[in-house]
Parts: C-alpha cells; structure tokens; sequence
C-alpha cells in the first residue's frame, strides 16, 4: 500500500465555524445529494468532513465513489452553500463537505451534513472528520483524525492510524499495525493481527483483546489498562494513574516502577 499524509484543506476553516452548531436536533429544512464520482483506477481516497455523521464502507466489487448526502439545517438560506465538493486529479480522490462561510449564523442554527461514502475495498483513506459520530469499514488502510463524537473503525486490511481528540474509540479485525493518539474517551481494541502501539492517551480506559504482536503503551495519563489474549509482549513505558491489568501474555510484561 502507498503511504498517505493527513490533509487540512482550506474549507474546513468554514466547517469549524459550523462545528459546534450540530445539535443533533431536528432540522426543518433538508436536501439530499447523491452522485457516482469514477476513480479510473485512483486507490487514495481523502475526506474532509464537517459537522455531521460520517460513514464509509468499502465494497469488493466496487471501482468508484458512491456519495449519499443528507444536508439540514434550521434555517433554509444556508442549504444553498451547503455541499459535496469532489474532485480526482494527480492519482488521489478528493471528497469534501462544505458549509456556508459566512459566520453570522453562527451559535444560532443547526448545520448539518450527514455523508455516506461508499468505496472500493482496496481504497487507501485518509480522513479529517470535524464532529460527529463515525464509522468506517472494510477498507484497504486508513489514516484518520478525529476531533470528536464516537469512533467505529472494523475489518482494515492494512495499517491503521488514529489521532482523536474526544469521544469513544472502538477498533475491531484490523489485519496491519495500529497507532493511536488519543485525548479523551474510552478506548477499546479487538482482533489486531499485528502490533498495537498507543502514542498517548490522557484520559479514559484502555481495553485491548485478541492481539497477535505486541502492545505497547507509550503514554498514559489517566484511566484504567486492561489487556488480555497477546501474541508478543505487553510494555507500558509511562502510566500515570489507573491500574494495570493483563491475562495470557504469550511474550515479557514490562510495566512503570
């Protein structure tokens, strides 16, 4: 798999704008967009997604982009800013959400987009999702950040990356390496084929199961550690607060004095 780099674009300086207005209650006006985007071939895929719920599904017969969008928002003038930007160029396809720049709306409406993006299975990904809960699956590898709301991420055919700042972290069938770099939120961990190394956790439980290299936990600040069924070794470099717990440890255990 080629490696891939994280992306900021330039819209998602209006998307933070709209961040926090995602309420999650109902919208009174509604519009929905959905288009094929063809790949000719392109197996990078970025995303750049703003408020809202984000899905990704990877399809083993599927050589294109499906994009199905839902856009809402309390008031009706900012539908008309409101969209889908794609575009395919230099071997890597782009998909992003875009929000009205104008910030006077702002703290008074709900803004929305709820995007689900399916794509081919071999797909590399490299996502920025704003806020908002999030699944993806069945992808060939996947560099992801995360600023907030819920994580799903299952049955990755690489490795896997994943920066997030808030919000519960559920990992599960990932054939590669796993990274994690976490603020906040509860992070879970299952059926890893490879190592799995956290960077750094500050605060939240850590539960990993059913791991076929190694676990090393770099950092951690606060919460409890519990690993169990683990192919290689098991090391905690840094631990601040919160017990350790570990079961079925097939290599060392190197826990902090």
């Amino acid at each position: 798999m080629k490696s891939i780099t994280p992306i900021l674009p330039a819209a998602l300086l209006s998307i933070s704008l709209w961040a926090g207005t995602a309420t999650g209650k109902d919208c009174d006006h509604t519009q929905l967009e959905k288009r094929i985007v063809e790949l000719g071939g392109v197996e990078i895929i970025k995303v750049a997604a703003g408020a809202g719920s984000l899905e990704i599904i990877g399809e083993d017969d599927r050589d294109d982009i499906l994009i199905d969008a839902e856009m809402c928002s309390t008031d009706k003038q900012p539908l008309a800013d409101m969209s889908v930007f794609s575009k395919v160029e230099n071997g890597t396809a782009l998909i992003e959400t875009r929000f009205p720049k104008d910030d006077s709306w702002f703290g008074e409406h709900t803004a929305r987009i709820a995007l689900t993006l399916l794509v081919p299975a071999a797909a590399v990904l490299d996502v920025v999702d704003s806020s908002g809960k999030a699944l993806i699956q069945n992808v060939g590898k996947l560099n992801m950040v995360d600023s907030s709301g819920s994580l799903k991420i299952e049955d990755i055919d690489g490795d896997l990356r994943v920066r997030d700042s808030s919000g519960s972290i559920n990992i599960d069938q990932i054939k590669g390496q796993v990274f994690v770099t976490d603020s906040s939120g509860d992070i879970k961990i299952s059926d890893v084929e490879q190592t799995v190394v956290i960077e750094a956790d500050s605060s939240g439980s850590i539960k990993i199961k059913d791991v076929g290299g190694d676990i090393v936990v770099k950092k951690d600040s606060s919460g409890s550690i519990e690993v169990k069924d683990v192919g290689g070794d098991f090391i905690v470099e840094k631990d601040s607060t919160g017990g350790i717990s570990h079961k079925n440890v097939a290599g060392k255990v190197q826990l902090p004095d």
